[in-house]
């Protein structure tokens, strides 16, 4: 089966998806961004131009969502102060993430 790459104008169509996404989305956190930013660079780097669809693994997402975003979650020095202060990253409640059983089956 021959798959064909998106044309020039749902390449266009999906981007401006993707900036209306940016635009109207509910976004409460900023770890959002970065996820899809993630996303976004892993496309480029491990894509094509065949129009195949692209699976993207969950480690790798996860290895390029931490490079982007680690900085964020670390204590902000201001100044000469010996501590940190924490960034407010969200502005509703504060979410948690459960990966306990999430383990990789390799």
């Amino acid at each position: 089966m021959t798959v064909m790459p998106p044309t020039p104008e749902e390449q266009v169509l999906f981007l401006r998806n993707i900036q209306r996404l940016l635009v109207e989305g509910q976004f409460t956190a900023s770890y959002k961004f970065a996820l899809l930013h993630a996303i976004a660079d892993l496309c480029v780097l491990k894509g094509d131009d065949s129009g195949a669809p692209l699976d993207l693994d969950v480690k790798d997402i996860g290895e390029k969502f931490i490079e982007l975003y680690w900085q964020q979650c670390r204590p902000f020095q201001l100044g000469d102060q010996s501590t940190g202060i924490v960034l407010q990253q969200n502005t509703g409640r504060q979410g948690r993430c459960d990966l306990e059983g999430h383990q990789d089956a390799a």
